[in-house]
């Protein structure tokens, strides 16, 4: 009928299980808060992280970041020890590599190939000058090796590892760790913003910048996010996810997709900044609490579909006169009666 249509058909490895690091002499214990990605540096957000986030998990904290260039990252180490103090463990600044490295690394593969052809903002700035999403996984990678190297050091492995944006704002306690399942990935309202991430298993989400080198994450137009969930499903992993007790904050000298967005307060979105504040609230006046209740925990993966990537997970334990209702991807929603 004159009119043509072109189809592509690749074939890719999918992810697979990483194996657990081998055991050191010492027994697993404590926590590693990871922060890899940009120099994002907003006062307020840091300080609700080690609030929030560091202190009541007792962590360990391990930067990695980039900057504006000419900037030796000695003044941004400096602050990170004036707010984390001992608890800051590594500090590295790096300088996020060219274009041209970026597809030197990736044309050692069919990966370059694959992921130019898929598109999607996963794949940034291969696939777009608009993203940094390829140079974040790398830096995310690189805070699981300095890790990796302190456990060697310390001969005890960590329980469990937290990978978080340093740019995000707290608004209430982290999950106590004791209440989640320690054989799943768990994200905060389903972003990859933030993870909580069992050990044994914290590789497949950690190592996703290897997995695009060897063409396993899959290679269709998509976004970060989905990839995430994409991928961890593949391998075989549970997710679960808890509300959203923070948020991104808002810009601080620097550039985000979001630039157009007007914040409110120190988050980026306004509607965010509700639904945050809230959980905060609801937190602090002692009427709701975290819960160890599953509500559901699957694995669920179908036509790389976002939506069922994500999975019910997390229930809240309620006192006299709160309600909890399910949202449509499980996402618990609390309100008073």
């Amino acid at each position: 009928d004159g009119f043509y249509e072109a189809f592509l058909l690749l074939e890719q490895p999918f992810p697979r299980l990483l194996p657990a690091p081998a055991p050191l002499r010492q027994q697993p214990r404590g926590v590693a808060v990871l922060m890899g990605g940009f120099w994002r540096f907003n006062l307020p957000a840091v300080e609700s992280i080690r609030r929030h986030l560091t202190m009541p998990l007792g962590a360990k904290v391990f930067v990695v970041a980039s900057g504006e260039e000419g900037s030796s990252g000695m003044e941004e180490w400096r602050t990170m020890l004036r707010i984390f103090g001992p608890s800051l463990a590594r500090f590295e600044w790096v300088r996020d590599v060219s274009l041209e490295h970026l597809t030197a690394e990736l044309s050692q593969t069919f990966a370059l190939e694959m992921y130019t052809v898929a598109g999607g903002w996963a794949f940034t700035p291969l696939t777009s000058s608009g993203g940094v999403a390829l140079h974040a996984l790398r830096k995310i990678e690189q805070t699981l090796n300095l890790v990796e190297e302190y456990e060697d050091m310390q001969q005890s492995r960590f329980e469990w590892i937290v990978f978080t944006r340093l740019d995000l704002v707290w608004t209430a306690d982290h999950p106590p760790l004791s209440t989640l399942h320690s054989h799943a990935v768990w994200t905060l309202s389903q972003e990859d913003w933030h993870a909580a991430l069992p050990r044994h298993i914290a590789a497949n989400y950690l190592r996703r910048w290897t997995q695009i080198r060897g063409c396993e994450v899959p290679g269709i137009h998509m976004g970060a996010i989905a990839a995430m969930h994409a991928s961890l499903g593949l391998a075989g992993i549970r997710q679960g996810h808890f509300p959203r007790i923070a948020s991104l904050s808002r810009r601080v000298n620097w550039w985000c997709y979001a630039c157009t967005v007007q914040p409110s307060g120190e988050f980026r979105h306004p509607d965010e900044r509700i639904i945050a504040q809230y959980y905060g609230l609801a937190f602090r006046s002692g009427r709701v609490r975290w819960s160890s209740d599953i509500v559901e925990l699957r694995i669920g993966f179908s036509e790389f579909s976002l939506d069922n990537c994500l999975l019910p997970a997390y229930r809240l334990g309620i006192e006299p006169g709160w309600n909890w209702t399910a949202r449509q991807m499980g996402e618990t929603n609390v309100r008073p009666w």
